[in-house]
Order: C-alpha cells, then sequence, then structure tokens
C-alpha cells in the first residue's frame, strides 16, 4: 500500500507539471502499481511529447529503445534520503527512430542509471543527473549536464553546438573522427579524469583535469584551454602543442584541490563519497573565467547532488497510521516530501 501510494502521489505531481502531455508511470515492481511494468510497453503507448515516468525500484529495467520525442525521468542514479532510497535502473536505452516517422529531436533524458546510445543523428538533445555511458553523440544543440559520466563517444567528424558542463567525467572522452572538427563544444565546469582523444578546436574552461593524461591523449589540436587545473602523476603543462590559451592552473598538488585529498583517480562508485568541493586554499578557487570555483561547483549549472535526484518533488516519508481499515472507514498516515536542488 506504502509504495502504491508513493507511485500515485508522484504521477499527481508529475501530471500536474504536464499540462498537454501524458504522464506515463513504469514500475518493474510486484507491490507498486505502475501503469506498466516495462519501458517498451511505454513507449509503445506514449505519444510525441508525452513524459516516461521510470519509477526507483532498484531492480534494472533492462535495456529499451527510444523511438520518439519524450521526456524519460527516473528517480536518480543514488537516490539517498527517501522513505525507500530506490535507484532507477536501466541496462542501455538506445534512440532510434527507425519504427516511427515523428520527431525525435528535443528528447530529454533525466535522472537515471543508464547507458546511452545513439543510432541516429539528433539535434536538441538534454540529458542531465544521469550515470553511464554516453555513446554515439551526433547532431546539433545537445545539452549534456550534472551528471557522472563513465565515458562520452563522439561519431561525427563536426561537433556543432554541444555544451558538456558541471559533470563529473570519469573515462575517456573520444571521437570516432581524427581530425573531429570540434569548434562548436565547449567543456566547461567539468572534472576529467579519462583521456581526450581526436578533439580539435574546441573550448575548454574551468575544468579540473585529474590523473586524465591530456598531453599523452591522441590527436588534440588546435583547442583553447583557459583557466583549467591541470593534474598528473607526470607534470603536464596546459596549452601545449598546436593548442592555445591561458590563466591555467598547472600542477598543483592533489592534496591541494579538493576538500577531499585524492591521490589517485576517482571511480565510481567510489566518489560518491568524496567532497569535491574546491579547498578554500585550492588555485581554482574563483579562479574561473566567469569567477567562480573552477570545476562542477562553479558556472551557471552547479553540480546539485550526488543522488541524480531531478527538481521533481520527491516523497521522503509516508507510514500508513491503521492497523487495519473497514469499508467507509478513515485512512490516517504520515507524509513529508522536499524539493530537490
Amino acid at each position: 500500500m506504502k509504495k502504491n501510494l508513493s507511485l500515485l502521489l508522484t504521477l499527481l505531481i508529475l501530471s500536474a507539471q504536464a499540462t498537454f502531455a501524458t504522464v506515463l508511470t513504469v514500475s518493474n515492481s510486484p507491490i507498486s502499481g505502475g501503469q506498466y511494468t516495462n519501458i517498451t510497453d511505454a513507449v509503445t503507448a506514449a505519444a510525441t511529447d508525452d513524459t516516461i515516468y521510470i519509477q526507483g525500484t532498484g531492480v534494472s529495467y533492462g535495456n529499451a529503445t527510444i523511438n520518439k520525442r519524450l521526456v524519460v525521468m527516473g528517480a536518480g542514479y543514488n537516490v539517498t534520503g527517501t522513505q525507500f532510497n530506490m535507484s532507477s535502473i536501466c541496462g542501455t536505452l538506445t534512440v532510434d527512430s527507425s519504427t516511427f516517422t515523428g520527431p525525435v529531436s528535443g528528447l530529454q533524458i533525466l535522472g537515471l542509471y543508464s547507458d546511452l546510445t545513439f543510432s541516429i543523428t539528433l539535434n536538441s538533445v538534454h540529458i542531465a543527473r544521469c550515470h553511464g555511458h554516453i555513446n554515439y553523440i551526433r547532431g546539433n544543440n545537445w545539452i549534456i549536464e550534472n551528471s557522472i559520466i563513465s565515458g562520452l563517444y563522439f561519431n561525427t567528424n563536426t561537433i556543432s553546438s554541444c555544451i558538456i558542463r558541471n559533470n563529473i567525467i570519469n573515462g575517456s572522452l573520444s571521437s570516432a573522427y581524427n581530425p573531429t572538427n570540434a569548434s562548436g563544444l565547449l567543456l566547461d565546469h567539468n572534472i576529467i579524469t579519462g583521456a581526450l582523444n581526436y578533439i580539435n578546436y574546441a573550448v575548454i574552461t574551468n575544468n579540473v583535469i585529474h590523473f586524465a593524461g591530456i598531453t599523452s591523449s591522441s590527436g588534440n589540436n588546435y583547442n583553447t584551454y583557459n583557466n583549467n587545473i591541470c593534474i598528473n602523476t607526470t607534470p603536464e603543462t596546459l596549452p601545449f602543442g598546436t593548442n592555445s590559451g591561458s590563466g591555467n592552473f598547472n600542477n598543483p598538488l592533489p592534496s591541494q584541490v579538493f576538500v577531499t585529498s585524492l591521490t589517485t583517480g576517482m571511480s565510481y562508485p567510489t566518489l560518491l563519497g568524496y567532497d569535491l568541493h574546491l579547498s578554500s586554499s585550492s588555485p581554482g578557487k574563483n579562479g574561473a573565467t566567469d569567477g567562480t570555483d573552477v570545476g562542477i561547483y562553479g558556472g551557471v549549472m552547479s553540480f546539485p547532488n550526488m543522488t541524480g535526484a531531478t527538481t521533481l518533488p520527491q516523497m521522503t516519508m509516508l507510514n500508513i497510521l491503521n492497523s487495519s481499515l473497514p469499508q467507509g472507514g478513515t485512512l490516517n498516515y504520515e507524509f513529508k516530501a522536499r524539493k530537490q536542488n
């Protein structure tokens, strides 16, 4: 009963937000009343611009294909602070419009623990508060933010209007092409721990590049590096080679950068326990091009939380006070909720 009421309350909140579109709920829990038990059936039933809410159950929903423009939303990738602390986990969500003639561009994916694969060229994609790999990015006007990314892969020789900001990228960021004209790529206010390969002409600003081996990565030329903190076990200096830029903080001691003293690379889920705010004496404190801190807590989209919870209000507690409820009786309950940052 508790989980059924939880899902009902979530549905009511989502319905209030989506005046002109339908909200479809998915739950693979046997005691929770989603409209659908799997993502595929929900996608089939959904119309363009509908919202699919994937309830957090802690059990993987497996793989699925998204073939129309939707808002696909989960409870988060590391849910804490709620009564059940259940994350929304999927296998690989593949975006492919081969069986659908309507628009797919404009897709939003929020609050999921899932690998994302894009089999077609898309425009105006928004990914936020997710965890997993993001594969085969191609198209214009992408925004990827506030996520923990295991690896990010471009499948295009021209990257246009793509903003990747305020993420923890603890894997490689690379392209299938060399050279790749990434003149439309902005990497801003991230923590990057993997290699950058075949990225050219990009603007790379206000990042903490931590054990990424930037100068030893492949095919990085003509990028502009401004106000980044560069840390490596082997000292490196930005900019290098054919790259340009200024204001970079090269080779500070790793222990001097974050509140949590780091001497090795960051892996998931261990990094969830780190405090990645800059220390008071960090060289990047108020040192970004915009006057905020370098790293994920600066800029216009400061990293909100390590849970992946979206801005949707979430229930934190629901207790049924009745030991039994006769027909026509009054249901007594305690309810608490909060709005997420």
